[in-house]
């Protein structure tokens, strides 16, 4: 089968595929229809969004950043600590941590353990990025890491290891000693390899890709009894995703990149119901104090308070409501 024909086979797979779910394109601030989008990436409280966009005339992909703000999504910059040696980096592999103030990012620029290395950046209080530091040893090996996720609760991460020449890899996790020091990695044993991984807010649901010469597998995967159970195919999504997704609180939408068109555009696709994650009922503690929640009603101005209701706090996007970091 020629590579134009396997082209338009995915086109197709891809508009079926939408069809048959809810899907809601992002809007001109975000995606172009004259550029590709590809590999977005939200913060869990679904405030700032970075992806990757390319004109077909143009040699490098650039990494974009947007903010959701005033009840919309700003017009979308370039994230420059992630623009840096672009010919090093693995495109379209990097994490936005809860409030998006951290990224991780994977490289095999100079400094580091082997060759795609993962690398944390932070933001400052002046809102720059701070230089990257490598995550090191025991994270980074003489294999690939990449694909990183932080849980949650920012206490682990999740990544893939591969083989160099290999699109997918075993996942792995790691919990945190500090915050640039982490323990030894733990396989999780899944009998198949995936590309990327993300973790949904309550922490007990994992969403995963597989690439392959026919397109993008999704998957998911439940924890129980502290143990993640084996991946169990989403039939439904579409195959010409690149292999990247993402989710945050609200639990009911991933955000894909597909080709319906002339060029790669984002949109927020409905999980079906028997996919979703848990619902929350509340944040953690630590993460309501760390993240200073505060709910506005816009319709009055009067109801403005810290909270630990993450029942307000699905309602990010929502008409009345806006969320405060």
């Amino acid at each position: 089968m020629s590579k134009q024909v396997l082209s338009l086979l995915l086109l197709s797979l891809s508009i079926f595929s939408l069809a048959q779910l809810q899907t809601k394109k992002y809007t001109r601030n975000v995606t172009n229809n004259s550029e590709h989008e590809i590999a977005p990436f939200l913060s869990m409280d679904g405030n700032t969004l970075i992806y990757t966009r390319k004109r077909d005339m143009e040699e490098h992909w650039k990494t974009q950043i947007s903010v959701f703000q005033n009840g919309k999504w700003q017009r979308a910059e370039s994230f420059d600590v992630l623009n840096q040696s672009l010919d090093q980096r693995l495109l379209g592999s990097y994490a936005l941590n809860t409030d998006g103030s951290k990224v991780m990012f994977v490289s095999k620029k100079y400094g580091g353990v082997g060759s795609y290395d993962i690398w944390l950046s932070k933001k400052s209080n002046n809102g720059e990025w701070k230089t990257a530091e490598n995550l090191a040893k025991p994270i980074n090996t003489s294999d690939e890491e990449i694909n990183p996720i932080f849980s949650q609760d920012e206490k682990s991460i999740y990544f893939v290891r591969r083989s160099p020449g290999n699109e997918n890899g075993k996942v792995f996790t790691s919990k945190m000693r500090t915050d640039i020091l982490w323990k030894t990695p733990v396989s999780l044993n899944f009998s198949g390899d995936f590309f990327a991984i993300r973790i949904a807010a309550d922490n007990q649901t994992m969403y995963l890709s597989r690439k392959s010469s026919s397109g993008t597998t999704m998957y998911v995967s439940r924890l129980e009894n502290k143990i993640w159970g084996e991946p169990i195919e989403i039939k439904t999504f579409p195959k010409d995703t690149k292999g990247y997704f993402t989710t945050n609180i609200k639990s009911t939408n991933i955000t894909i990149s597909t080709k319906m068109d002339l060029t790669y555009d984002l949109y927020r696709v409905k999980i079906p119901k028997e996919y979703e994650s848990t619902p929350i009922t509340n944040l953690s503690i630590d993460i309501a104090v760390a993240h200073k929640v505060k709910i506005n009603k816009k319709n009055d101005p009067k109801y403005n308070k810290l909270t630990t209701d993450v029942t307000n706090f699905y309602l990010l996007n929502d008409d009345n409501y806006t969320c405060l970091l």
